[in-house]
């Protein structure tokens, strides 16, 4: 279908569902982690690589924009609406976005509490989301922002690129501090920084 080989890590739900999840990555690139169901019944196939292949690539801008900033954040996103129907070859994430009708990101971020001193260091990680949705044409962001202490951080940071899907329950087993949640509508930002930072301070 993609005209590239794929490595099968794990299979799940095979017994008594009539079908079989497949956990893949393509061999070229062991972070862009995906699934594939196949329906015994009718042999049908369905994947999820092209949205993941264009989430990896989002999240990847992020894990840039916590780089250069010196503080740590890492996400994983959803495209909420993306139908991957004819998007084979579509490398570009604003023409993904486009071509899929997604409306909304739907994100989970770690944070590195330690990294964070003070109200200006909460808005960088606040001003990173909102690149993000004016860069793509002011989408609609909503995101969970999960704190944790520097070694929960990084546990949780270096598992978060091995997942295809994680939701408040995944982040919350590596025992945040907090959770704090913000949306971005029609390119406004719903919470301020001051009010991130008196979360993460305790």
């Amino acid at each position: 279908k993609y005209g590239e080989g794929f490595v099968v890590t794990e299979i799940g739900n095979r017994f008594n569902t009539g079908s079989a999840t497949l956990y893949c990555h393509p061999e070229s690139d062991e972070n862009i982690n995906f699934t594939v169901v196949y329906d015994f019944s009718d042999e049908t196939i369905t994947d999820d690589y092209m949205i993941r292949k264009s989430a990896v690539n989002l999240d990847s801008e992020i894990s840039e924009l916590s780089r250069k900033s010196g503080i740590g954040f890492s996400s994983i996103t959803v495209f909420h609406g993306a139908i991957d129907d004819n998007l084979n070859g579509t490398e570009d994430v604003s023409e993904f976005i486009r071509k899929s009708g997604t409306h909304r990101l739907y994100m989970h971020l770690a944070v590195n509490a330690d990294d964070i001193s003070d109200e200006s260091d909460a808005a960088v990680i606040l001003d990173s989301l909102h690149e993000i949705s004016r860069k793509y044409d002011n989408i609609d962001v909503l995101a969970v922002l999960f704190a944790y202490h520097s070694d929960d951080y990084n546990k949780c940071s270096a598992e978060l690129s091995e997942q295809t899907k994680a939701n408040n329950l995944w982040f919350k087993s590596f025992s945040p501090i907090s959770d704090y949640t913000v949306k971005i509508e029609k390119s406004i930002m719903n919470q301020s920084a001051a009010e991130f930072w008196e979360v993460v301070k305790g």
